[in-house]
C-alpha cells in the first residue's frame, strides 16, 4: 500500500502537475527542448523530495538516494511528457518502489 501511496503522490505532484506546469509554460520553445527542460526540473524536484528520508537513514544514503531519484524521475518526466499518461509512471514507480524495497 505505501509503495502505491508514494508513486500516486510523488507521481502526481512532480509530474502531473510540476513537469506539465513547467512544458506548458515553455510554449514558445522547440517541442524537444520543452520536454527536456520539463523533465530535468521535475525530476530535480522529485530527487529533492527525497531529503526527507534523513530523518530515517543516514546522509550518505540519502544522498545516494536523492541522486537516484532525481536521475529516475527525469527518466519518467520524459515518459510521461512523450506518451502524456501518467497512469504509465505510477506504475513502473509502484513497481521500482516494491523491488527495491526487498533489497535494503
Amino acid at each position: 500500500m505505501v509503495s502505491l501511496q508514494a508513486g500516486i503522490v510523488e507521481e502526481v505532484i512532480c509530474r502531473g502537475i510540476i513537469s506539465k506546469y513547467i512544458y506548458n509554460d515553455l510554449n514558445k520553445v522547440e517541442e524537444k527542448r520543452r520536454i527536456w527542460i520539463s523533465a530535468i526540473s521535475s525530476g530535480l524536484a522529485f530527487g529533492m523530495l527525497h531529503f526527507i528520508n534523513l530523518f530515517r537513514q543516514g546522509l550518505l544514503p540519502t544522498i545516494n538516494q536523492v541522486i537516484t531519484a532525481a536521475a529516475i524521475g527525469m527518466l519518467f518526466g520524459v515518459i510521461y511528457l512523450v506518451y502524456k499518461n501518467l497512469f504509465g509512471t505510477i506504475f513502473i514507480h509502484f513497481l521500482n518502489y516494491y523491488s527495491n524495497r526487498y533489497n535494503y
